[in-house]
């Protein structure tokens, strides 16, 4: 009783919703928001307990001044820890990634520029890796690139 079919012409079919379908429709619509905000909650939460592993993984390294990070990844993931990040000690300097130019204000750049210990020109004391990427290949290439284990961090 949620769509009533409607012939126009003997080859042609109109669909219309019935109020009773409108109504299931907007249900719907309202779990799957309630489904996708609680997602995002839960993401956030656990990305902001793995940056503060970082942190305190930089400063069992000796590493407490800066904390400067560089995330390897610019889409969704990315942008979640960018949030959790406000929270934290840590500083992002920069990031890696493809199909965008800039990330909150810092310029994007391809992973070519990533080295040992600098993402171009600016010094880096971890990578966190912030991508749905297929996590294997990241990590073939971050080790192509150079980027010792022990200065990688995965979300």
């Amino acid at each position: 009783g949620w769509v009533r079919a409607i012939r126009i012409k003997p080859n042609r079919v109109r669909y219309m919703l019935t109020p009773e379908g409108l109504a299931e429709k907007a249900r719907m619509s309202t779990v799957f928001l309630q489904n996708s905000v609680r997602f995002y909650a839960t993401a956030r939460h656990r990305v902001r307990q793995r940056l503060a592993a970082a942190s305190l993984q930089l400063a069992t390294r000796g590493d407490a001044e800066g904390k400067r990070i560089v995330f390897f990844g610019a889409g969704e993931v990315a942008e979640i820890a960018y949030v959790c990040l406000q929270e934290t000690d840590l500083t992002l300097v920069g990031v890696v990634g493809e199909g965008r130019t800039r990330f909150f204000g810092l310029p994007v750049q391809p992973s070519s520029e990533l080295h040992v210990s600098s993402l171009g020109a600016t010094p880096f004391d971890l990578v966190v890796v912030a991508s749905f990427e297929d996590l294997a290949r990241v990590g073939l290439r971050l080790d192509s690139l150079g980027v010792p284990k022990e200065k990688i961090f995965w979300l």
